[in-house]
């Protein structure tokens, strides 16, 4: 028998590999052995009596008979090369990466908050540039930040413990250009449903904190229950942590990884979008 799986789920499918073994030398182990059995006596013994042969049988199923062995062939979905990343090592960097980069875009945009409160956003209303000039600046700066926070991640990873980050840059880019682009539009998208500094942190908090556990940062999404490995892909960490493990372990190529970058994007512009919404209403009131 043949078991093909995700490369990326490695750890899963070992698990999975034993449990099925003992399934299979159980039941269909068995099964082979009594057929067996059952052939030999009808094929030599054709008069035997029919209660004679049943205890035949299940005598043998009871002992320790069984000889025969199952084999389970495990074969990856794509195909592996052997200058692959460590597992662990890609889920703690990108888990960890994107959960801090969510902290610190949020704190980020907090200052937009305190420009707020001292009096200073209402200064810059009476310059000659519109109220979402000021948010896409303080975006822009966020994603700045945001790249370079997790290019100094990658090559920490890459000098301190090995990581392939040159297997493929042009996806990597592509990815890091994405995901920084998804978690900045987050960052502003709670500063502008936030109406104080000490709001935004609490609300931050709790939010982020709720996202990364759903979403596998703090914790393999394989060991959740099957509903929350369901609701993590509402998470920018679950599409981030899934486009790096597609990079540095299952080595797709970008046409592959496209589909979840494309995710990455639209959680952005979604964001992005209610943001200027929600920061134009919150404009007016100033003026």
């Amino acid at each position: 028998m043949e078991l093909k799986y995700d490369s990326a789920r490695e750890i899963e499918m070992g698990m999975l590999q034993s449990v099925l073994m003992q399934e299979l030398m159980s039941s269909i182990g068995q099964t082979k052995v009594k057929n067996n059995i059952s052939n030999y006596l009808d094929t030599n013994f054709s008069g035997l009596d029919d209660d004679m042969k049943n205890k035949i049988l299940n005598d043998a199923n009871s002992g320790n008979s069984m000889t025969d062995t199952m084999e389970l062939k495990m074969t990856a979905m794509v195909k592996e090369e052997t200058n692959k990343g460590n597992l662990g090592l890609i889920q703690a960097v990108a888990g960890t990466a994107i959960m801090m980069l969510l902290f610190s875009i949020a704190a980020i945009g907090g200052g937009l908050l305190d420009e707020k409160e001292a009096g200073t956003l209402k200064r810059l209303l009476y310059a000659p540039v519109k109220p979402t000039d000021i948010l896409f600046a303080k975006m822009g700066t966020a994603l700045v930040l945001s790249i370079l926070q997790l290019v100094m991640m990658l090559v920490f990873a890459w000098l301190a413990f090995g990581l392939p980050i040159f297997k493929d840059i042009p996806s990597l880019v592509i990815l890091v250009l994405a995901v920084a682009f998804a978690v900045s539009s987050f960052g502003i998208f709670l500063v502008a449903i936030a109406k104080t500094r000490q709001q935004l942190q609490g609300l931050s908090t709790i939010i982020i904190m709720l996202m990364s556990a759903i979403g596998g940062s703090m914790i393999p999404l394989f060991v959740m229950p099957a509903i929350m490995q369901k609701i993590a892909v509402v998470s920018v960490n679950y599409w981030g942590i899934q486009g790096f493990y597609d990079i540095f372990w299952r080595n797709l190529p970008l046409v592959d990884i496209l589909p979840k970058i494309g995710i990455l994007l639209a959680i952005g512009s979604v964001m992005t979008l209610i943001s200027i919404r929600l920061f134009k209403k919150n404009m007016l009131k100033l003026e």
